[in-house]
């Protein structure tokens, strides 16, 4: 029996239709704590039933417990098997750059993503450096082709337009450490959640060399469940407010009462015109149209090195 994807409440993955969309784990694993946001780490708690659970393999049961990761065979295929265009979680249960999880097995993923374009995937990680390091090498290999002796502009993106990569930040210190990693790393979009929201976070991060030049994305939401910690309205407030002056869509989930943090914007959303769409700054004061100049920060780069 094949096992299918997930149907998921989390608000941000339902279609335009309102259609909910899915959750998708294809490698058995169980993730480690790395920071404060870990804490009450949902993913902690159902690895360790499933470590216990009899009715699993041995393999199974010894991946959820701490062991060697484990592809799922039928999972994996999941995505190519749902015909229905959805906004697909991936590895939401675990860390898809979890240093115990193999580059060939984080290949196969990414090799299964590729191959179901009617999907959007989200990938989202607190391990921004091997998430930065290993998706760049993955363009180069896209982009430098056996068959093509020059690089193939834009190939990457055309390819791996439909996937989403983002970190997870729960304060300043997890912002500042894994933003500028995030927007180092190639990708159609760029997202940051920030959540369980547990200090003040200012996106605009002049003191650390980065900004919303970069971000396409921002989702915020407290901490939630029995043993949630406070967020302060106004931590969140102020995040709204920042992505609001900075023309990037707010994605609210909800506040420390469970009330639902307003807007709930997604990337593309707004503004609704491409005249209306404002143009991004980067970090050496050029402004540029990331749709038209994907690889403006690039050259950049380039002509700033010393």
């Amino acid at each position: 029996m094949y096992i299918i994807m997930q149907t998921s409440r989390i608000e941000y993955l339902r279609g335009e239709d309102g259609r909910p969309g899915m959750t998708w784990n294809p490698i058995q694993m169980r993730c480690t704590p790395i920071s404060a946001g870990c804490a009450n780490c949902w993913h902690l708690q159902f690895a360790k039933r499933h470590a216990g659970n009899p009715t699993f393999n041995k393999q199974k049961r010894a991946a959820y417990a701490g062991g060697k990761p484990r592809v799922d065979i039928n999972e994996h295929s999941a995505p190519s098997r749902r015909k229905k265009s959805s906004m697909i979680a991936v590895m939401f249960m675990g860390d898809l750059f979890h240093e115990s999880i193999m580059d060939t097995q984080i290949g196969g993923v990414f090799g299964c993503m590729e191959g179901s374009p009617r999907h959007t995937f989200l990938v989202l990680t607190k391990r921004a450096e091997r998430m930065m390091r290993w998706v760049t090498e993955w363009k180069k290999k896209i982009d430098y082709m056996a068959d093509h002796p020059a690089p193939q502009e834009g190939l990457y993106l055309k390819r791996y337009g439909h996937i989403w990569l983002g970190v997870s930040v729960e304060d300043q210190a997890a912002a500042d450490e894994r933003i500028p990693l995030l927007l180092q790393t190639p990708a159609a979009i760029r997202w940051v959640s920030v959540e369980p929201m547990l200090g003040p976070v200012d996106l605009r991060g002049q003191a650390k060399g980065y900004g919303f030049g970069w971000i396409d994305w921002v989702v915020c939401g407290a901490e939630t469940g029995l043993h949630k910690r406070p967020c302060n309205p106004e931590w969140t407030d102020s995040l709204r407010g920042q992505c609001t002056a900075a023309g990037v869509p707010f994605f609210g989930k909800v506040d420390q009462d469970g009330n639902p943090i307003e807007p709930r914007q997604m990337p593309g959303g707004i503004p609704q015109t491409k005249s209306e769409q404002p143009k991004k700054r980067c970090p050496y004061g050029c402004e540029f149209d990331p749709k038209q100049d994907p690889y403006h920060i690039e050259g950049c780069a380039d002509q700033n090195r010393p």
